[in-house]
């Protein structure tokens, strides 16, 4: 199937020519009720193969059709290229944050590692931080127009943690503006800037759950996308309760979490 060749060739990123990886989590039955880590995946001159050893599962032979994806260009980081400033307390990134006037200023701006380029008032930039609050990078968006463009600055998982303290519940949404508001609300928040969430990007996570169950308890994830990827989100809920082992919930909206009324998000946050 198309979709079980994709996530083959994912898993066998980074194989080189003769290379093996075993212990991964077979696409085609999830390890059963178990999760049972049971796919070998290998990659040779012809192509990228692959095996479940569960004698249950259909994928138990190795797959010599499943060719190799395309050789990627070589990473080269793209730093934001403008100066930045503090966006000014009229800037409507603030109104779509929902943060009352007074609250508005370079301090709380700085936090939430949001920009605007300097001169250029309606370009909102946010700094992509990792789970150390460390930079991966920006991205920057226009208005009215909604040019949105991404600026890496490392060959890493690109996703943007958004929290000032740490707690069990991890929401995961699309966007920064959501998670910037669940941040505001006293949660924490992981945008995937988009709707996917890669295999490298979810080990990221897993690493990050077992350390934050050390000082924040067991771990628990809100799966939160916008209404349009509902199915997206069932999925993404059902794959990282099978990898990672987490309690995972998914959440069906109504709306954008951050178009929710004023304080239902809050409400939310509070109620985890």
């Amino acid at each position: 199937m198309p979709s079980e060749r994709l996530t083959v060739r994912e898993l066998a990123r980074g194989l080189p020519v003769g290379g093996s990886r075993s212990g991964e989590l077979c696409p085609k039955c999830t390890g059963g009720r178990s999760g049972e880590r049971s796919l070998s995946v290998y990659r040779n001159e012809w192509g990228v193969g692959a095996r479940c050893h569960r004698a249950s599962c259909d994928l138990n032979t190795f797959r010599s059709d499943i060719q190799a994806a395309p050789e990627v260009a070589a990473f080269k980081p793209r730093p934001y290229p403008f100066p930045l400033a503090a966006p000014d307390s009229l800037n409507e990134a603030w109104d779509r944050l929902r943060v009352p006037i007074a609250d508005r200023g370079p301090g709380l701006a700085a936090r939430l590692g949001l920009h605007a380029r300097e001169g250029v008032s309606n370009e909102v930039v946010w700094e992509v931080r990792g789970y150390d609050w460390a930079a991966k990078g920006h991205i920057s968006r226009t208005y009215p127009d909604k040019r949105i463009r991404v600026w890496r600055e490392n060959n890493t998982p690109f996703y943007a943690y958004h929290g000032f303290r740490r707690t069990p519940c991890l929401w995961i949404v699309e966007d920064s503006v959501s998670a910037a508001q669940i941040a505001l609300a006293g949660g924490n928040a992981l945008a995937l800037l988009g709707v996917q969430f890669s295999l490298d990007g979810q080990a990221e996570l897993g690493d990050y759950l077992r350390r934050l169950k050390t000082v924040a308890g067991t771990p628990h994830i809100k799966v939160a996308l916008d209404p349009d990827a509902a199915t997206l989100g069932v999925k993404l809920t059902k794959e990282l309760t099978n990898r990672l082992g987490y309690a995972t919930m998914f959440m069906p909206l109504v709306a954008d979490p951050k178009d929710f009324p004023e304080g239902e998000l809050a409400r939310m946050v509070r109620d985890e």
